[in-house]
């Protein structure tokens, strides 16, 4: 049997990729060991780190924090629209730089 291995961050549902029922469930095993969400978590400090400083910011404000958007704007003192604009510039910039240090880990 495949199932498919969601992620939900914020309501947003993310499809990563389809695996075998099995495979699954050591994902589930792997995701509540200490050791693995400490890794994570490092990964992640670590390619927020290299991202800029308001990027950096206004994600933490937003995903962490839990500000809304009109929040955030009035802090930067910009527009909600610039704030989203950024907020997408921060995830895409997020990804890149996580994929670069897995990839650097692995070779």
């Amino acid at each position: 049997m495949v199932a498919c291995h969601v992620f939900r961050i914020r309501g947003l549902v993310r499809l990563i990729h389809v695996m075998t029922e099995q495979e699954l469930t050591r994902q589930i095993i792997a995701l509540r060991d200490p050791m693995f969400r400490f890794a994570r978590t490092l990964l992640l400090r670590q390619a927020m780190a290299r991202m800029p400083h308001r990027q950096r910011e206004a994600l933490h404000l937003k995903e962490i924090e839990g500000f809304a958007t009109k929040e955030i704007a009035a802090i930067f003192a910009t527009d909600e629209a610039q704030v989203r604009v950024m907020l997408s510039r921060a995830r895409c910039r997020l990804r890149e730089e996580v994929e670069k240090l897995m990839d650097h880990g692995t070779k």
